[in-house]
C-alpha cells in the first residue's frame, strides 16, 4: 500500500488491529500505564526475550471463532495474544535509528524465533490497496498502518512517514437510559467502555417512528 504519488516499494503495510498497544517487555502501554499482571500469559511467553530489548506491538483478544473481539479484552478473555510489529531496543543496542527494514529483519530473525504463542508476529502485507480495505473490513480490524520502508522509530513524531488508515469506523455502545421528549421517548443516553470505565458518548436523538426498528430490532 502507498499513498498516491509514491512508489509501491517505498512502503510497507501491517494490520492495525484496534486495540492496546504495549511497548515493553513490561507490558507497558503507550501512555505508561502497566498491564504486566493483567495478561500473565503474554508475560511468560515473553521470558525469553534478550535482556535489554523493547518491542513494539498490540495486545488483542479473539473468540472461539478466531475473531478479534475488543470486549473481550476489556473484560478479562482468556485467548490473547500479543501483535508484534517492531523492536526499539535489542540486547541494550538502539535500533530505532535503523530504516524499518532493517528492524524488521531483527524481530524475524533475533526476536520472534525464540518466543512462542501467544506471541505473534504482525506480518507486512503485500498486497493491493483495494485486497486489504476488503480483507481489513471483513475481519472487523480497525483499519491499515503504512510506514515508509526506510522510516525511523520516531516516538510522538508526525513525520509523515507513518500513516494510519481507519477502515471499520463502528463502535459498540452501552445504553444507559433515554430521555423523554413530551408525551414521547426521545433520545438513548449511550456510554463507551474504555480502560475498566464507561465514559458518556453523548445522546442519539434521532429516534423517529420510521427509525425504530434500527434500535429495537423489530
Amino acid at each position: 500500500m502507498a499513498p498516491a504519488g509514491s512508489t509501491r516499494s517505498n512502503w510497507t503495510a501491517t494490520a492495525r488491529w484496534g486495540s492496546r498497544p504495549v511497548e515493553t517487555v513490561q507490558l507497558r502501554s503507550r501512555n505508561d500505564k502497566d498491564f504486566t499482571r493483567r495478561y500473565p500469559g503474554v508475560v511468560a511467553a515473553l521470558a525469553d526475550l534478550p535482556d535489554q530489548t523493547v518491542i513494539d506491538g498490540e495486545v488483542v483478544a479473539l473468540d472461539a471463532a478466531g475473531k478479534l473481539v475488543f470486549s473481550l479484552l476489556q473484560n478479562g478473555g482468556t485467548n490473547v495474544h500479543f501483535y508484534v510489529f517492531d523492536v526499539l531496543l535489542l540486547a541494550g543496542q538502539d535500533a530505532t535509528g535503523e530504516p524499518l527494514v532493517k528492524r524488521r529483519e531483527l524481530l524475524e530473525n533475533r526476536i520472534l524465533p525464540s518466543l512462542s504463542e501467544p506471541v505473534r508476529c504482525s506480518p507486512v502485507l503485500e498486497v493491493s490497496l483495494a485486497d486489504l480495505i476488503q480483507s481489513i473490513g471483513a475481519q472487523g480490524l480497525e483499519g491499515l498502518v503504512a510506514k515508509r520502508a526506510n522510516s525511523k522509530y520516531q516516538p510522538g513524531l508526525r513525520s509523515g512517514a507513518w500513516m494510519k488508515m481507519r477502515v471499520n469506523l463502528a463502535e459498540e455502545f452501552v445504553i444507559g437510559g433515554y430521555s423523554v421528549g413530551g408525551s414521547v421517548f426521545d433520545a438513548l443516553i449511550l456510554g463507551l467502555w474504555r480502560g475498566g470505565w464507561c465514559t458518556s458518548r453523548g445522546h442519539e436523538a434521532d429516534l423517529r417512528p420510521h427509525r425504530a426498528p434500527r434500535y429495537c430490532g423489530k
